[in-house]
């Protein structure tokens, strides 16, 4: 079977599973999403029972009765990966893009504005409200809705995106210590600056503005995006986020990288620029070399190898089919990642599992962080090739 078969065989196997769940299923953040009270009340309680069913590779849900469910970001990624390759008829498709602008915290934030999740989540720093929305919850969703809208175009997806856009600009930017930049969300810090979710952020509007030609707020996203190539080591490495009163930045080189080098090849298209392609050439060269080896495995945070996560293995997919406007080796590279997925992560049954250690795989087949990923991520990749 050559890579093409096998390719489009792993993504119907992985669509089959999807429906059969309705779209329904775990997260690894998702331990707050039960009907048991005694540990949810407290916050170590809340924090320890995150971070066991994070990474255990024994799934314990049931027996703590977490429900499963819908993700909004997992269905705006299914749907996404669906228009791409033309499955519309598959799936009542207005289903969940009704579902998707329903589900939206537009009534509290007076803008259209999504949180990922439908459940709490407890991290070492916060207590995160489904309420709160981010910039990946609503650009995830907002671009679902932007890719339908150029099949189906109408005023109202239209406005939505016109929202969207606006709640960037108007909740999140900020000018702070002589850097421009979108907040991850409306309740985080002005000193905070996370590198690729400000660069999201700004993507969307410049895309929208592109597409719509209009004009609000690109000079904003401009700013923000140089605000973020500026940070740029010059090893061509973008670290997670920097405390701007302090300088300290997080040293966290994952699959965040990809999300900058995708929005930063975006950018190209709209403004060719030669230093900002050298800036996208040397961050290429550095995710291909230092956080994949040459047999398509990626590394779990650089230098650490282990253990081997789906999620940089479908962004590894993700940003190489990309990068193909570049090179075509950038697409037989991610190929290659594909390929070694599908054959050492992905089950019989057709879903993939969550992460591969030397002598253990976590086989739990999280909806969002693994299937919804790699959906999407074989759909850009079997276009690619068709283009041939």
């Amino acid at each position: 079977m050559d890579q093409i078969k096998i390719l489009i065989s792993s993504y119907n196997k992985l669509f089959n599973w999807l429906q059969k769940t309705s779209f329904k299923g775990f997260d690894p953040y998702d331990a707050l999403n039960s009907n048991c009270k005694f540990y949810t009340k407290n916050r170590n309680f809340r924090l320890i029972i995150t971070y066991i069913n994070k990474f255990s590779p024994i799934n314990f849900r049931k027996i703590l009765k977490i429900k499963k469910s819908i993700d909004k970001q997992a269905i705006s990624l299914i749907i996404r990966s669906l228009i791409i390759l033309d499955y519309r008829k598959r799936v009542n498709i207005n289903k969940y893009i009704n579902y998707l602008i329903n589900k939206s915290e537009n009534k509290i934030y007076g803008y259209f504005c999504w949180n990922g999740h439908n459940y709490w989540i407890q991290t070492r720093n916060e207590y995160q409200s489904p309420k709160m929305p981010g910039i990946i919850g609503t650009e995830s969703c907002a671009q679902t809705l932007f890719d339908y809208h150029k099949i189906y175009p109408d005023e109202k997806t239209k406005s939505v995106l016109f929202s969207v856009r606006d709640f960037f600009l108007n909740f999140l930017y900020c000018e702070y210590k002589n850097q421009c930049f979108f907040r991850y969300k409306p309740s985080s810090s002005k000193n905070e600056f996370i590198y690729n979710a400000s660069i999201i952020a700004a993507m969307y509007i410049l895309r929208i503005n592109n597409y719509f030609n209009l004009d609000y707020g690109t000079s904003e996203a401009k700013k923000a995006v140089t605000s973020v190539l500026k940070q740029q080591k010059k090893n061509g490495s973008w670290y997670y986020s920097i405390n701007l009163d302090t300088n300290k930045e997080k040293k966290q080189i994952d699959f965040h990288q990809g999300f900058i080098l995708d929005s930063i090849l975006e950018y190209l298209k709209y403004y060719p620029n030669e230093y900002i392609q050298k800036s996208y050439l040397l961050g290429l060269h550095f995710y291909k070399n230092n956080q994949f080896n040459e047999y398509g495995l990626s590394y779990f945070r650089f230098p650490r190898k282990n253990p081997i996560d789906i999620h940089n293995q479908a962004q590894g997919i993700i940003t190489f089919s990309r990068g193909r406007k570049i090179s075509d080796e950038n697409l037989d590279f991610a190929q290659k990642i594909a390929i070694w997925t599908i054959k050492n992560m992905q089950d019989t049954d057709g879903f993939f599992y969550y992460q591969k250690y030397q002598f253990i795989n976590n086989k739990i087949p999280y909806i969002r962080w693994a299937q919804a990923w790699m959906l999407y991520a074989l759909s850009i990749l079997i276009s690619e090739l068709n283009k041939k």
